[in-house]
C-alpha cells in the first residue's frame, strides 16, 4: 500500500495528530479557505488525504517563518490566481524578503540584548565580594576605587529595587497595576 493510500480518507483528528495541530485549528485554516476536505463520510465527517497533509505541513513552514495566517491566504490565493510560476514566486520573494528584514531586526535587538546581559554579568561578578547596601552600586567602595560605573540595567534594578525598599508597594496596589494593564 502507498503512502498515499494510506493517507486518504484522514478524519480531522487523524490530521491533527499527523500535523501536531488542533482539529480547531483544521477548521479555521478550512474556514479561511486554506484547507479543504478531499470528501465527507457518509457520517458527514471530513476526511482528508495526503495533499491536505502536505498544504497543513506548508502552512506551518509559513508560519515558522513568521507569516501570519493572514499572509499565508494571502499567499495562497494569489498562488491560485496567477498560474505564472514568475508572478507567483515574484510576489513570494517579496514576502520573504520583508520577512528576512523582520528577522535580521530582531536579531539586532536580540545581540544588543545579549550584548547588555554579558556586561551585566561580567559587572555582578566583579561585585561578587562587595557589601552592597540598599543603596546601590555607589555605596561600593570597590566599584568606585576602580571607578567602572554599572551597565545600565543594573543600575535601574538596584534603584528599582533601592526604590522599593524605601517604599514598598503594597500587594493591594499590586494586584490593582495588574488588573490595569
Amino acid at each position: 500500500m502507498t503512502q498515499s493510500a494510506e493517507l486518504s480518507g484522514l478524519k480531522i483528528g487523524d490530521l491533527a495528530r499527523l500535523t501536531g495541530k488542533t482539529s480547531r485549528a483544521l477548521r479555521l485554516y478550512e474556514e479561511m479557505g486554506l484547507l479543504t476536505p478531499s470528501e465527507r463520510s457518509a457520517g458527514n465527517f471530513r476526511l482528508y488525504d495526503q495533499t491536505a497533509l502536505e498544504r497543513v505541513q506548508f502552512i506551518s513552514s509559513l508560519q515558522e517563518l513568521g507569516f501570519s495566517l493572514a499572509e499565508v491566504c494571502d499567499f495562497i490565493q494569489v498562488a491560485a490566481e496567477h498560474d505564472v510560476p514568475k508572478t507567483v514566486m515574484a510576489h513570494l520573494r517579496g514576502r520573504f524578503a520583508t520577512t528576512l528584514d523582520d528577522v535580521r531586526g530582531k536579531l539586532e535587538r536580540l545581540q544588543s540584548l545579549e550584548r547588555e546581559l554579558q556586561g551585566a554579568l561580567a559587572y555582578l561578578d566583579s561585585c561578587q565580594g562587595c557589601a552592597l547596601t540598599h543603596d546601590g552600586p555607589s555605596a561600593c567602595a570597590a566599584c568606585d576605587t576602580q571607578r567602572h560605573d554599572a551597565p545600565k540595567i543594573v543600575r535601574e534594578a538596584t534603584l528599582t529595587a533601592a526604590a522599593q525598599h524605601s517604599h514598598p508597594v503594597s500587594s493591594d496596589a499590586v494586584s490593582l497595576e495588574e488588573g490595569v494593564s
